[in-house]
This record gives structure tokens, sequence and C-alpha cells, in this order.
């Protein structure tokens, strides 16, 4: 069963391709991945269900399992007409993965540890330092390929080398994070750095913000191998 279906309520879920979804507005949403993040028991497993996303899992059973095991939230314009399609209305909006998790980083107001995983140790770092930047009250921790034995009440995972999804399925259990999230592009956003950027950006700690408004592109791909191809 599709792990969106433990949210159920009328008119709150969406069949895209035969996954469920869950149609939240913004702060539906971030209430509900937060409410994940401070439970007693649990785990969630969230991902951005982009229109490649849905049809990669129509060909590989394996990875269509896994995100029927995710709380899906729905990425892109294409699944807003996909979902019309298939459904006769709207979505209640199209969430970008990226600024979703900025988003849920300031929401949540309570401090919580966070865990940061990914392919490239000399990224993390940068990533770190934007990530405590924009939210200090956090404790970020840099883990490793390895995560056993490692709590943390949220993990990030924006690996580009490999699909974020399979890899948090294979070694995120239970006990080590409350919530994990697949994040796409997100680390990619925060450790490029745009030309022209005007200088309030850096300041205010949101140089991720015209990063992702400049370039585009980083919301097109949101799926889990975007990172190694080029934008076209």
């Amino acid at each position: 069963m599709n792990f969106a279906a433990g949210f159920a309520r009328p008119g709150s879920q969406r069949n895209i391709h035969g996954l469920r979804v869950c149609d939240l507005d913004w702060n539906g949403a971030l209430e509900l991945v937060s409410s994940r993040a401070s439970a007693c028991e649990g785990h969630t497993m969230l991902s951005f269900l982009t229109i490649d996303k849905a049809r990669q899992s129509l060909r590989d059973i394996a990875y269509r399992e896994i995100l029927e095991s995710c709380l899906l939230l729905p990425q892109g314009k294409a699944m807003i007409a996909a979902t019309r399609g298939e459904n006769g209305r709207p979505l209640s909006a199209a969430i970008d993965g990226v600024a979703f998790v900025m988003a849920l980083l300031t929401y949540m107001a309570v401090p919580k540890r966070i865990g940061v995983a990914g392919d490239d140790a000399a990224q993390l770092g940068e990533v770190l330092a934007k990530l405590r930047a924009h939210a200090p009250w956090h404790d970020f921790v840099m883990l490793g390929r390895d995560t056993s034995g490692v709590k943390v009440d949220v993990l990030l995972a924006g690996m580009l080398g490999e699909n974020q999804e399979k890899w948090l399925h294979r070694t995120v259990s239970r006990d080590d994070a409350r919530v994990a999230i697949a994040v796409g592009p997100l680390f990619k956003v925060l450790s490029s750095e745009v030309a022209g950027m005007p200088e309030i950006f850096r300041k205010l700690h949101m140089s991720w913000l015209y990063s992702l408004c400049a370039e585009p592109w980083h919301i097109a791909l949101g799926k889990t191998e975007a990172g190694s191809r080029s934008p076209r």
C-alpha cells in the first residue's frame, strides 16, 4: 500500500500513473512533514514526484515499490497537467523540492538534529555551511555512506551519482531517522555560485534562492539521477 494512504483524508490524495500523491498546499505539506520529524515513533521517507520519476517507475518495478513506500509530494508543471488529465481537476500546489526543504528548515522552530548525506565530500562541506547559516538553531551533521547507528530527526540525501530514493531505501532504517528526504538537486543548488548575484542575497543567506531562480533548469531536472546531466 502506498505510504500516502496513511494520511488519507477526503480530497488529499491524487492518483498519477498509479502512484498515490498527497495533494496539499504548502502550509499543509510543511505541517505534515514537520509533524513526522517530531513524532515519537515511525519513519517517513519523502520524495518529490516528477513526471520523469513516475514514468521511470513504470519501467522499473523495484523503483516503483520504493516510491509506493514513500510520502510523495508532486513537483513540476507536468505533474499538474498529468493530474488534471487523470483526475479532471488541478493540484492544490506543485511543490518544488529545493524550495520546500529550505522552507521546512525554517518552519521547524524547535531545534532538530539533521543529517546531510551525499557523494561529494567537498560539496558537502559547502552545503553544511549554507544550511547552518540558513537555520542556525538546528544541529547539522555530515554523514558518511554508512548511516547505521546514527540517530537524526531528519536526513537529507543529496547524492548526485545514484538514485536517492534507492539509496535511502537500502541504507537508512526506521531507527536512523524519523524523516528521510530525497532532496533532488538541492546540494547542487546550494553549492553553485551564479555570476552577477547581488550581495544582498549573500548577506541574507539566500544565495540558494537566487541560484534557483536564475537557473530554473534545476527544477526541470528535479529527479534523482539528474545531477549527472547537463541542462539542455
